[in-house]
């Protein structure tokens, strides 16, 4: 499926990676963002809602696969909560 930007056609992804701890000090940085703390529990479904039934629509889909990101993120305490809701709204493959 593709969208209409202010560049042009593009296409939509399926695919979204979300950074849910804060950096790490020492790794190289990419040119992304550097967040300063992890994200809440709360702004972490806010996120996963908005890439996943908040893009249902005639001209948009849903993202399906995620990827959380992070140091730390495995040893979150809301992580089996996070990653249930997640799959409940429509990401079949998260990493």
């Amino acid at each position: 499926m593709i969208k209409w930007t202010a560049s042009g056609a593009v296409e939509q992804p399926n695919m979204v990676q979300i950074r849910v701890q804060r950096s790490y000090p020492g790794r190289v940085r990419a040119g992304a963002p550097v967040p300063t703390r992890s994200m809440s529990e709360e702004e972490l479904f806010a996120n996963l809602w908005h890439f996943g039934e908040g893009m249902k629509g005639p001209r948009s889909h849903p993202c399906s696969r995620l990827v959380l990101s992070g140091v730390g993120v495995a040893t979150r305490e809301d992580l089996p909560r996070v990653m249930d809701q997640a799959r409940e709204w429509g990401f079949s493959n998260v990493v």
